[in-house]
């Protein structure tokens, strides 16, 4: 059973809080090379002006399968972790 499938069923998961979490989940899955995945970090964390995530685990997933049929992938995974970042956490954007 792959990651994806894994995250559809109900398991209490704490949500990736940090950016760090997120580069060792990118890290860890390797859905891009390190110096994009890095590249992903910054994009977000200039774009947020926060380190901060607050973001599940199946959303992340989620927004790696969506990104890799994209033209940019990298660029349209970092762009809807901005958005699911804004969304869960309204105040600090």
């Amino acid at each position: 059973m792959g990651i994806r499938n894994c995250v559809d069923f109900e398991i209490g998961v704490p949500n990736v809080s940090t950016l760090m979490e997120l580069g060792q989940i990118l890290n860890d899955l390797k859905p891009f090379d390190d110096q994009t995945c890095r590249s992903i970090i910054r994009d977000i964390e200039e774009k947020t002006g926060s380190n901060s995530l607050n973001v599940g685990i199946k959303t992340i997933v989620t927004n790696l399968y969506a990104s890799q049929k994209d033209e940019d992938p990298a660029g349209t995974f970092a762009d809807a972790m901005i958005e699911a970042i804004s969304y869960n956490n309204p105040a600090e954007l």
